[in-house]
């Protein structure tokens, strides 16, 4: 990376003229007279121009696919969590109705034990065969 801000004391004239070149875009000297001659002949080449305008639009269409898509992702994230804290307050209130404290406690900060606890009380609203596979892990 160059930095055309920094110490230039060990720099060679040429070298100096280029960084002043990049800081400034002004053509000191033949060599950098050289650079921006092709720089115009490149922002002037309309063939580039176009190319470079559709990348620009490519880059930008891109950035706005990945916006979306984060914020799509983003949005299913939130209801799934909203549907996993429903069911945790459903599964709190059944455990209280059924004066099972100490279940209610250890599902508190034991999430396997908590996971264990919903599949039990909510497997009536699993589908058939999710049941089956829950009661053969058991």
């Amino acid at each position: 990376m160059v930095n055309p801000h920094g110490n230039c004391k060990h720099l060679s004239e040429d070298a100096v003229h280029f960084l002043d070149y990049i800081r400034t875009g002004t053509a000191e000297d033949d060599f950098t007279k050289t650079i921006d001659n092709a720089v115009l002949k490149a922002r002037n080449h309309q063939e580039w121009r176009i190319e470079y305008m559709n990348w620009c639009a490519y880059e930008m269409d891109h950035k706005i696919e990945k916006r979306h898509a984060w914020e799509d992702g983003r949005q299913i994230g939130l209801e799934e969590g909203r549907e996993k804290e429903r069911k945790i307050l459903q599964m709190n209130q059944r455990l209280l109705k059924e004066n099972r404290f100490d279940d209610l406690k250890r599902a508190s900060y034991d999430d396997a034990f908590r996971e264990r606890l919903m599949a039990e009380l909510f497997q009536e609203e699993m589908p058939s065969d999710e049941v089956l596979s829950s009661h053969a892990k058991k």
